[in-house]
Order: structure tokens, then C-alpha cells, then sequence
């Protein structure tokens, strides 16, 4: 009598809700749901309907159960007519199987078991042999046995059938009288018929909850990538022992560090204007798009063979604690290069232990920053290090504090500083100068100030030092603007305790005037 309910129950038949099809877990199934409207029973549980579908049916046991039992018993009765001859004599004396009252079916299955029965006691009585070479009950015997077969093969499938429609199936109520209503999954869509009440329910459309499958993205192999660093192929009689005598001769090249060993991946012969992994002004887009190529062919394929760009190198891991540091050195005896710079100042190379055609060797050199992230690789993968602090490398960035001699303010300048002028990644800024002959420090503010050198400071290696009189030279003091950014924690192995800031407040002032 309301129409709102009546609109309601209209979009209810013209647009049903879709049901999300998911599977029960074993121990909340149950078969009893609480009852609706007119459908209480005893117990307080509502009847269950199957849907009257007789034109969406499967073709199971359910539908041909009758003829599975007629077409099972049938041919049992046929064997057993075949087993029991026609002209069998009557009698007391006779056995209940041949008797024309008796059941031929459980004659047969009579027989059967008594057979079975005696040949697990092993009996061979002249019986028994007997009834063995008459063909006419051995027939039977093998006859019996295929239909005692499909008789079971019967079984399996309507236990299979039964399972697998037990889980395709839903309850959906009926609007008209309130029955639940037992639909397959396949029924999905169509219109059934209610048992109870006739009715015509309107099946909604069912959609099938799916588990979402979480990709393995973890690639084949783990590479920790070094970039743009300059592999050197040089026979030892070719050099020239003068400083950056080998610092042009060089191939740019990236280092893959893996379980295995050490990849390095050089891409041709060097050009001024554009090299692969090189830092050229142009090319920029191709030469990145090359580099992950490489790393992508690597990474889905799993290893380092039939690479679509560059030449390949790779050092096993066996032969990693060959590998040698060659410049620098403090002890110049033990140096190949008698000590010279000659991949250039303030650069780290090292020996690669790899055997080369025509006498060649390879080395690898590298600025600070890069050096400092190939011994941090070398240390996580293989647990091998190299001299580098025994040898003058610094192992972390670290200043000094002077004293202007002008105004005593701070100038902070930070050691080692030929590492950092040949750093790309680093950024340093003037902080002022030193004495070459008594060590006095002037601040660039104080040095503008007093026209230390002129008002730029381009003739102050021939100015008058304040203290000492004496010619001023150059020696600049920078500190570090910009370093490159550190390396995760949790990828690090081992630190050395060194102290990281660009300055060390515990250490003596040099160069104050008392």
C-alpha cells in the first residue's frame, strides 16, 4: 500500500545487487540460517530450497541417479544369469543362489565374497580348482569385477560432484515468501524458480572476489652500481712517468658489484664531445637511456652475458684480494709509477687483476667520492679492504681551524685538499690564505680588507706577509660548501670511526698570535 516500498522493490527486481562470491572458511560453515518472514520451523531455522532451473541443470549424479542404480543392477543381473545355468537341476541338496527364488544379483555377490574368503585363507581344495577351469564361472568372476569397479568409479565421481557443488553454491532469499533459495555460481544472471512459492527470482549477478597476487619484483641478481668511473688499459713499457701522463688514456666505464665478483662495463674509445657513461656536454638522454638498458638486460636475464651496449669486463670473486692500490703510495719504492701522479692528482687508482691480451693490464681511477664508495662496496660484498688511510687517502672529510691574523675570526680549511679540488661531486668555497714560509692565516674578509695581494688577491704570492715579511706565496684555504650525499646506513657494513664535520674544534689553533 506504500508506494515507496513498491518503488523499492521495483529496482530491487530491475537492478539486483551484485554478490561478492567468496569462500567460507571450514570451521564457520553451517547449513541453519536464522529465518525470514513466514518461514519459522521447528528449532527456529529456515527451510532450504534448491532452484527450480530444469533448463540450467548440470549433467551430474543428481539428475541421473536413478539410472546409475537401474543400469548397475541390471548388469548385475545379466552376469549373474550368465554365471547360473538354464538346465540347473532342482533340489534340496541345491544351493539358495540357483534357486528361481532367489535374488540373482546377491547370488552373485554371495559368490564373490565366499571366492575372496577362500582364497585369503588359502584354501586349494579340489573345489575350488573345479570351479577355477570352468569357463563359464570364470567368465563370471572377471565379468563381476568390472561391474564391482564401475560401481565404485560411480561412487568417486558423485563424492567429487557433490564436493565441488557444495562450494559453488549460494543462498539468496525469495522476495515473495521469504525461503532461502540454493543457487550455483553458474546461475548467475538468470531468472530461477522458487520451490516453495513458485515465484520467479531474478538471480543478481555474482562477482568473484580475487586475491591479489603480489609480484616478485626482487630482481635475479643484486648489483650495487658505481658510476662513471675511467678504466685504463696500458702496457707498462707505454709509460711515461711525467703526472697526467695517463690521465687522458682512459675508457669510461660503470662498476657492478654482485655475489660473484666485480663487472665493470666499458663503452669505447673515449670522445671529447659524447661517451656512453661518460660526462659529455651532449648526449645526456642517450647515454642514460644506454645505462639502464644495460642494467634492465641485466637484471630481467640474471647475469651479465649479451649485453645490447658496451665491452665487459669481470673479475671473479676469487681474485678480488688482488686487487692493489697504485696511486698513491706513500713508499715510493713499492710504487709501479716510482710514485708519479701520473692518472692525475689528486685521483685513487687500482690495479685489476685481470689477464689481457698483447701484455695489456687494467687499472681503474677514480676521484675521492667515488674511491670512498668502491672500498665501501668492496668491504660489503667481499670483506676485503684496501690501504688507503696508510697511504694518505683520507677516509672522511675533516678541517682545521686557523685564526686571521687580522681580525681573529675562525677560517676554517679542510685537509687534504688536492682530493677535493679534482672531486667533481665536491663544491668548496674560499674561506682565505696561508703563509707558505711561517703559516700565518688571513681571512678573505681581512685580506679584501687590508689589499692583501690588490683588492682580488691576484698578486699575493708576491705580497708582504703581515708577521714574517717574508713573500706570501698562495696557498688557499677552502672549506666544503657541498659534499656528496652520504651513503644509506643500513647498506654500510663496516664504518671507520673518523670524524664526518668539516671541522675539528679540538685541535690546537695554528698560526694565533698569543
Amino acid at each position: 500500500m506504500r508506494q515507496d516500498i513498491a518503488q523499492k522493490y521495483e529496482s530491487l527486481i530491475q537492478d539486483p545487487q551484485l554478490i561478492t562470491f567468496s569462500d567460507i572458511p571450514p570451521d564457520e560453515r553451517t547449513e541453519t540460517i536464522p529465518a525470514r518472514r513466514g518461514q519459522l520451523h521447528s528449532g527456529g531455522y529456515a527451510r532450504i530450497y534448491e532452484a527450480d532451473d530444469t533448463d540450467f541443470k548440470l549433467q551430474g549424479y543428481d539428475d541421473h541417479k536413478d539410472d546409475f542404480a537401474l543400469e548397475t543392477d541390471s548388469l548385475l543381473a545379466s552376469h549373474a544369469q550368465t554365471a547360473v545355468p538354464a538346465t540347473a537341476p532342482d533340489g534340496p541338496d541345491q544351493p539358495k543362489s540357483k534357486t528361481p527364488e532367489a535374488d540373482p544379483v546377491s547370488a552373485v555377490r554371495e559368490q564373490v565374497s565366499a571366492d575372496e574368503t577362500r582364497d585369503d585363507a588359502g584354501q586349494t581344495s579340489d573345489e575350488s580348482t573345479a570351479s577355477a577351469d570352468s569357463p563359464m564361472d570364470a567368465d563370471a568372476g572377471d565379468l563381476l569385477a568390472i561391474a564391482l569397479t564401475q560401481e565404485r568409479e560411480i561412487g568417486r565421481r558423485k563424492r567429487d560432484y557433490m564436493a565441488t557443488a557444495q562450494r559453488q553454491r549460494i543462498l539468496i532469499p525469495c522476495l515473495s515468501c521469504g525461503a532461502w533459495v540454493r543457487i550455483r555460481e553458474e546461475q548467475a544472471g538468470r531468472t530461477l524458480r522458487c520451490r516453495n512459492c513458485k515465484s520467479p527470482i531474478k538471480v543478481p549477478a555474482i562477482r568473484r572476489r580475487r586475491k591479489k597476487v603480489e609480484k616478485d619484483t626482487k630482481p635475479l641478481i643484486a648489483v650495487d652500481w658505481l658510476d662513471d668511473v675511467h678504466l685504463h688499459l696500458i702496457r707498462p713499457e707505454d709509460v711515461t712517468l711525467k703526472p697526467k701522463s695517463l690521465a687522458g688514456s682512459f675508457v669510461p666505464a660503470d662498476a657492478g658489484f654482485f655475489t660473484d665478483g666485480l663487472a665493470l662495463i666499458a663503452c669505447g674509445a673515449p670522445t671529447k664531445k659524447k661517451s656512453l657513461f661518460s660526462r659529455g656536454d651532449s648526449g645526456g638522454g642517450e647515454l642514460q637511456q644506454h645505462r639502464e638498458t644495460i642494467r634492465a638486460h641485466i637484471e630481467s636475464n640474471g647475469q651479465f652475458a649479451n649485453l645490447p651496449h658496451g665491452e665487459l669486463y669481470i673479475l671473479p670473486s676469487a681474485t678480488i684480494d688482488r686487487i692493489r692500490l697504485v696511486q698513491p703510495l706513500r713508499l715510493v719504492h713499492e710504487s709501479m709509477f716510482a710514485g708519479v701522479p701520473v692518472f692525475g692528482e689528486g685521483r685513487i687508482a687500482v690495479y685489476l687483476p685481470l689477464d689481457l691480451e698483447k701484455g695489456q693490464q687494467l687499472f681503474c681511477s677514480m676521484p675521492l667520492s667515488r674511491y670512498r664508495e668502491f672500498d665501501r662496496y668492496l668491504r660489503m660484498h667481499f670483506d676485503f679492504r684496501l690501504s688507503a688511510a696508510e697511504n694518505g687517502i683520507p677516509p672522511s672529510d675533516s678541517a682545521e681551524t686557523l685564526s686571521c691574523f687580522y681580525s681573529q675570526i675562525r677560517v676554517e680549511a679542510v685537509r687534504d685538499l688536492v682530493y677535493y679540488e679534482n672531486d667533481p661531486g665536491y663544491e668548496l668555497e674560499l674561506t682565505g690564505y696561508r703563509c707558505e714560509a711561517c703559516g700565518t692565516a688571513v681571512s678573505e674578509a681581512g685580506r679584501a680588507k687590508s689589499k692583501l695581494g690588490g683588492r682580488s688577491g691576484k698578486s699575493i704570492t708576491k705580497a708582504k706577509c703581515p708577521k714574517c715579511s717574508g713573500r706570501f706565496g698562495r696557498e688557499p684555504l677552502y672549506r666544503i660548501a657541498k659534499a656528496p650525499e652520504a651513503p644509506a646506513p643500513d647498506t654500510e657494513k663496516v664504518l671507520q670511526e673518523q670524524p664526518t664535520s668539516t671541522a675539528e674544534t679540538g685541535e690546537p689553533v695554528a698560526g694565533a698570535e698569543s
